[in-house]
């Protein structure tokens, strides 16, 4: 392998032997130490490889077996750079292109966002842009150090960011925390009341004076844990009201009827068969098609956009600039259809079902449902009348009036 690799470097020659004194050429070539490889015939012809020095020497033992060398073909480094020679244009071509690349690498070309699931990713690229990080700017210039401190300091809710450069790719690892909302953390005097009459589940009271028991059923509005506390003397009189943030777990259970609408009539999308497809490249955000759709599309007609682009990356981590794919238009028509009765209840239940899962979300817990289904002549209504539980996050603030209080007489007068 090493004596290959050295051949080609060094550059060798493939000989046809015309004559027909062959064996005695092989003969005296090796009398004079000139190696000869690769000797193979083909149709009574002879074929050797040997190098480039040796065939300048070999002109004695030719004129002498008049065996007449042949070069059939030149293999190595010295004949493969001497063929560049003539092709300026490929070696400038690909000079321009390392150079290219070499440049490319030093800007920023790709923003991706990990973990993140209440913030949107247009929503940190735009606060981003605010702190003038963005695509094509120099990498020498990012600082992910500073970029964690500062959306962790925009968005107090990201407990944990971590920013990593690598190549031309900014990749941003974020982990969202459920804190509570500003109001619970304030200090601000306030009661805990209900939004909604129900009977109470549950109720442990941290902070204040709790209004109301477990079992007892309360209206809309009814103030559940107070935040006043009242200091009272011996004899029982109020002498002072503190303000306090009222806090505490409450469980309300309440009843809630929701009507869930299916229209009975509902279009479909009928597709034509007509169809087009349209190649498109984008460099630095400018789109370039190689047809204009608008030309030839008929615009009262309606259309699926099926876009499949894909990004140019040298590697993994250097991404470059330059994004190519197609987009396929598809017709349509919309053509009415009707809904089963069977068909509406089970897209009745799919709205009971996503209903349900935001309930959930929101830490309700259904305790029991009942269902009733009622057709129309265009749409079948279901109405559900659930029992949920939920707790209590509502709060309103003590007014001044409520802490207001008649001065105590009762050390108040002259003396005897």
């Amino acid at each position: 392998m090493w004596k290959r690799m050295m051949r080609w470097f060094k550059g060798y020659i493939l000989v046809e032997l015309k004559g027909n004194a062959q064996e005695r050429f092989f003969n005296l070539c090796r009398k004079h130490n000139i190696y000869l490889w690769n000797i193979y015939t083909v149709d009574c012809k002879y074929f050797c490889c040997m190098d480039i020095a040796d065939f300048r020497v070999i002109r004695r033992i030719v004129k002498k077996t008049k065996v007449r060398p042949w070069i059939v073909k030149r293999i190595g480094l010295p004949f493969y750079i001497n063929r560049l020679g003539r092709q300026k244009g490929m070696i400038l071509g690909f000079i321009s292109g390392v150079v290219l690349l070499y440049s490319l690498s030093l800007f920023l070309w790709d923003i991706s966002f990990e973990g993140q699931s209440y913030y949107t990713e247009e929503q940190l690229l735009s606060y981003l842009k605010s702190i003038h990080v963005r695509t094509g700017m120099a990498i020498h210039q990012i600082d992910c150090q500073k970029i964690e401190e500062q959306i962790r300091i925009k968005y107090p809710n990201i407990g944990w960011v971590s920013a990593e450069l690598e190549g031309t790719k900014l990749t941003i690892a974020l982990v969202e925390t459920r804190l509570p909302t500003k109001k619970t953390l304030d200090d601000k005097a306030c009661h805990m009341y209900t939004p909604e009459k129900g009977k109470i589940v549950k109720i442990v009271t941290r902070k204040g004076v709790p209004l109301v028991k477990k079992g007892d059923k309360v209206k809309k509005g009814q103030i559940l844990i107070s935040g006043i506390l009242e200091l009272k003397d011996d004899a029982g009189t109020v002498v002072k009201k503190n303000a306090v943030h009222a806090d505490g777990d409450v469980l309300i259970q309440s009843k809630e009827t929701v009507k869930f609408i299916c229209a009975r009539m509902y279009k479909i999308k009928k597709y034509t068969g007509y169809e087009k497809k349209i190649s498109e490249v984008e460099f630095f955000d400018k789109k370039l098609y190689f047809l204009n759709p608008l030309k030839s599309f008929d615009k009262a007609k309606k259309y699926d956009i099926i876009a499949n682009v894909c990004d140019v990356s040298v590697s993994k981590s250097f991404v470059l600039p330059l994004h190519y794919g197609q987009t396929c238009y598809r017709q349509y028509e919309e053509v009415e259809a009707r809904y089963t009765m069977d068909q509406a209840k089970k897209d009745l239940q799919k709205q009971s079902c996503f209903y349900i899962k935001k309930l959930q979300k929101q830490r309700q817990r259904i305790v029991r449902k009942k269902e009733k289904y009622k057709v129309e002549k265009d749409a079948v209504l279901l109405y559900t009348e659930f029992v949920i539980e939920k707790p209590i996050t509502t709060y309103k603030d003590v007014t001044e009036q409520e802490l207001s209080q008649e001065e105590s007489n009762e050390f108040s007068g002259e003396n005897d």
